[in-house]
């Protein structure tokens, strides 16, 4: 089965590389670009119980109105129970350890990288998670 990637990050740069760097590695993936954390709550509820949801999401952080963490804490108390298989990881421009650490601290977070989002980055990142 061809695993399902979304992209939830409101700059159009970072989808543009994801794609890129998904056909550099000739990795066979269905992938949806969401631009922002409210976008991505609206698609949740429309296929929530048909079992079509993301394998991976990767998640910015910084986006406005519903921010990453914000689409987190609704996501694992809205979506959690039906999608437990989904795997986040996080991305983010910030340095700050806090803010890692406040990211992992979430259940349905398997890791977290600091942008720009490079080919190593996602091979070290997001690809094993892809294979599981």
């Amino acid at each position: 089965m061809i695993p399902t990637i979304w992209l939830i990050d409101d700059d159009v740069l970072t989808s543009f590389f994801l794609k890129v760097i998904i056909k550099q590695l000739r990795i066979e993936a269905e992938t949806k670009v969401i631009l922002s954390g409210w976008e991505a709550l609206n698609h949740l509820s429309i296929i929530k119980n048909s079992n079509r949801y993301p394998d991976i999401i990767i998640l910015d952080i910084n986006m406005p109105m519903v921010n990453g963490f914000d689409f987190l804490k609704l996501f694992e108390q809205n979506h959690w129970n039906e999608c437990k298989g989904c795997k986040v990881v996080v991305l983010s421009n910030s340095v700050e350890d806090l803010q890692k650490a406040k990211s992992l601290s979430f259940q349905s977070v398997v890791g977290f990288i600091q942008k720009p989002l490079n080919q190593e980055k996602f091979k070290s990142g997001i690809l094993p998670f892809l294979k599981k």
